[in-house]
């Protein structure tokens, strides 16, 4: 009633209690709870919040309790527009607390907004059935910053261009970061440790990835990095260590007259350093550190 009640541009704010979820918000407002224990509680059903407009704030949020349907997509938070209105942009997420959720954050073709210092883990599933922590899909210009997913599933940015990455950790999830069909992004300075791939750029163009950390990339194909069809990227200043794989790259780069940009890395007590899968030309590899791997290079 709050918010089907509050004009736009409303600032509800929660004290601490429990409130039953599966809310839909329309309108420019913004929910911030002022004291700790503001619980979102979505029963077990759905999305627990569902965010239909720009300028919305959700913040110092316990978020808990989505459905379980990964055919919808039951997230504890959805937001975006659709392709008959377009995005919706100028949206922020921040300093929430999201639990036993399938889907973290669902972000469809939202654009120009923040997520930040989230924490995020999903249901108790097995890691293929679990959703994932945060999702990118056709979603542009977005800074995702100190967020941590913890036992979610993947992060993935598909189709979204331009998005700031930065600052995040990720653990005991699937791919920490999957990006496809995605381009000039910068992914900077975040930390994945003890998931089945640290980072995997597919079919994605004109990114820079520099100061990650990617460690203890568990299982026979555990990956720092992979670059499967991917052209012009830069990988500079990364750390890849105690991984099956440092390096995996497939086919990359796949577009005439690009390159990939390999530099500074410390490729570090891997069981492989760097393999190259399928035909690889054009990367220009220099000023690596390739230290205590079992095979410096598998090709």
């Amino acid at each position: 009633d709050a918010i089907d009640n509050a004009k736009e541009g409303s600032i509800i704010k929660l004290t601490a209690g429990v409130y039953e979820g599966n809310i839909v918000i329309t309108k420019p407002i913004s929910i911030i709870g002022v004291e700790e224990g503001v619980i979102l509680d979505g029963l077990d059903a759905g999305s627990v919040i569902t965010v239909k407009s720009s300028y919305v704030t959700l913040k110092n949020l316990t978020i808990t309790n989505s459905g379980d349907r990964s055919d919808l997509l039951d997230a504890g938070i959805t937001i975006g527009g659709d392709t008959s209105t377009g995005a919706i942009s100028q949206c922020e997420i921040s300093h929430c607390k999201i639990t036993n959720s399938l889907l973290g954050i669902n972000a469809e073709i939202l654009n120009n907004s923040l997520i930040t210092d989230n924490y995020i883990s999903s249901k108790d599933f097995a890691l293929g059935l679990r959703g994932d922590g945060i999702r990118l899909w056709y979603s542009n210009d977005n800074l995702i910053k100190k967020n941590h997913l913890y036992k979610s599933r993947d992060m993935v940015v598909w189709y979204s261009h331009g998005n700031t990455i930065e600052e995040n950790l990720g653990e005991y999830g699937r791919y920490s970061l999957h990006f496809m069909y995605a381009g000039k992004n910068f992914v900077h300075n975040n930390e994945y440790r003890y998931n089945s791939v640290g980072i995997f750029f597919m079919y994605s163009n004109d990114t820079i990835a520099t100061g990650n950390i990617v460690k203890s990339s568990i299982g026979a194909a555990g990956l720092g990095i992979g670059l499967k069809d991917a052209s012009n990227f830069t990988i500079e200043n990364n750390t890849f260590i105690y991984n099956a794989q440092g390096m995996y790259i497939d086919r990359s780069p796949f577009e005439p007259d690009t390159n990939n940009f390999i530099r500074n890395n410390k490729i570090l007590y891997n069981a492989e350093a760097m393999h190259f899968h399928s035909l690889c030309e054009n990367n220009i590899i220099s000023d690596n550190v390739i230290l205590g791997n079992i095979e410096d290079v598998v090709n």
